[in-house]
């Protein structure tokens, strides 16, 4: 697909702050021939609906869009600002049990962000709450969110639910508990991760966020495991570098990432972030971050994310090439092809146990239609790249 116009207005627009050369950048772009409703739809797709409407209205760059489409993502802007608000309200009365309780707990990306960073909840999309509690605190958390007229269902049991309101509780920051061999992947330790975490209201310390070290990582290995499909994520990224300028050592946020086998992960988030938006990344760091050796798959994906190509589950690929133990790399094949039944069980949304033996011959038939069409696609990339060849000769 390459990068339209209406992608790069997109970029533009997903930031806070818009310096004075992107905003004459933006004034170009709107006086071209823009798609209002593609642009729209991605906008609302990677989640910067709302940073677009907000940049746009305070450049007065309103004018220049069709009135319709602007009141879209005006209405996409109110829609999750009225949103967030009631996810926020929900979030206190349940912060405050856990408090009552002594039962300390981690705000994690959107929950965490939307105060500290963005300072106005319609700028950012939420579409549940992710929270970090301890294992041994999982089962008070849940008995106190049943409490609280909370639901949750059999195949997804630590996510609850409460009207339109969802509240997803993690015990470890990677899902671990999930894709157990993602352990040979990434060894991000939860106790250090619970160590550095900042209280929100000190003295009191029972509601924290990640550090800014960790937030960067944890967000970079996130946006890997969901093989980069939304650019808010990167702007998460980009937005705390920007907040914390002044006082980010980097020193010490590349000996975490090697604390944390997660080099790589940074090194990808990185990677896109200076040379799509232009974030200040020092070049000491990139070049630390770099790995020695890049197999020909692994290029092959950056390149595509690079290039705003769509890499759907591929994110697991550049997880593997992470791993250096054979046997390790087997196990996590194995486990991502073919998890274990509770996971097979969220996987297709089957509620009847009697039907749980369908889901492997269900996963293998899935795998190889999967398999079958990725490799139809780059074959296709591969005739087309020798066409063109051929043309230019």
């Amino acid at each position: 697909m390459g990068w339209t116009v209406e992608d790069e207005l997109l970029v533009c627009c997903s930031r806070l702050t818009i310096d004075s050369i992107t905003q004459e950048k933006v004034k170009g772009i709107l006086n071209s021939a823009l798609d209002e409703d593609y642009f729209v739809r991605i906008c609302i797709e990677n989640g910067v609906e709302g940073l677009a409407y907000h940049n746009l209205k305070k450049m007065s760059a309103d004018s220049s869009f069709n009135h319709r489409r602007f009141r879209d993502l005006e209405e996409a802007y109110y829609y999750n600002l009225a949103n967030n608000m009631s996810l926020l309200h929900l979030l206190q009365m349940v912060l405050e049990r856990l408090r009552r309780k002594n039962i300390p707990v981690i705000l994690l990306r959107g929950a965490a962000l939307l105060d500290t960073v963005y300072g106005n909840p319609g700028l950012r999309p939420m579409d549940d709450i992710d929270l970090l509690v301890r294992d041994r605190d999982l089962r008070a958390v849940r008995e106190s969110l049943i409490d609280l007229g909370f639901l949750s269902t059999k195949n997804y049991p630590n996510v609850f639910g409460r009207g339109r309101a969802a509240l997803d509780i993690h015990t470890d920051i990677a899902n671990f508990s999930r894709i157990r061999a993602r352990k040979y992947a990434v060894g991000i330790k939860n106790d250090e991760i619970w160590t550095d975490a900042i209280p929100i209201n000190p003295p009191e310390n029972s509601v924290l966020i990640l550090s800014p070290y960790d937030t960067i990582i944890t967000l970079s290995v996130h946006m890997l495991k969901h093989s980069y499909n939304g650019l808010i994520w990167f702007v998460d990224v980009n937005e705390i570098i920007e907040k914390y300028r002044d006082n980010l050592d980097w020193s010490q946020l590349l000996s975490r990432a090697e604390e944390f086998n997660v080099q790589k992960p940074l090194y990808y988030t990185f990677l896109y972030l200076k040379e799509v938006m232009n974030t200040h990344i020092p070049a000491g760091v990139l070049a630390e971050l770099e790995p020695h050796s890049m197999n020909y798959f692994e290029r092959h994906i950056m390149r595509l994310v690079l290039d705003n190509q769509k890499v759907n589950r591929l994110g697991d690929l550049l997880f593997l090439f992470n791993i250096t133990g054979g046997g390790e790399k087997l196990r996590f094949i194995f486990e991502n092809c073919f998890p274990r039944s509770e996971i097979m069980h969220q996987i297709f949304n089957l509620s009847n146990p009697c039907l749980s033996w369908l889901s492997y011959p269900l996963r293998f038939f899935q795998l190889l239609f999967i398999g079958t069409k990725m490799s139809l696609r780059l074959m296709q990339k591969v005739s087309r790249g020798r066409n063109e060849r051929h043309r230019a000769r």
